[in-house]
């Protein structure tokens, strides 16, 4: 499994076990405002979702799940089947 990063955008792209293009994207949430807009966000996307915050790995369309988190830390999230149209959905969130 052959894996890209590309610095620039802060932005990185694993092929998965099953070669299917999945994302990584660091995150900011900082309001419940915010978390709550980005979960309505995260429902527009199909496939599996999900942030990672330290040893932690939570559902990113669930919003009890992002509370439980310590929105302090950095986050990161996981976009298994990853298409260009989601790049717009996700540019504010992105640090």
């Amino acid at each position: 499994m052959g894996q890209q990063i590309d610095k620039s955008e802060r932005v990185f792209r694993v092929a998965d076990e099953k070669g299917m293009d999945m994302k990584e994207i660091p995150i900011y949430l900082n309001s419940m405002d915010v978390v709550r807009d980005f979960v309505n966000c995260m429902s527009k996307i199909k496939g599996e979702t999900v942030i990672r915050c330290e040893r932690y790995v939570i559902n990113a369309k669930s919003i009890m799940g992002i509370f439980s988190l310590d929105l302090t830390k950095p986050l990161m999230l996981e976009i298994e089947e990853w298409k260009e149209e989601y790049a717009e959905l996700l540019k504010e969130y992105g640090r």
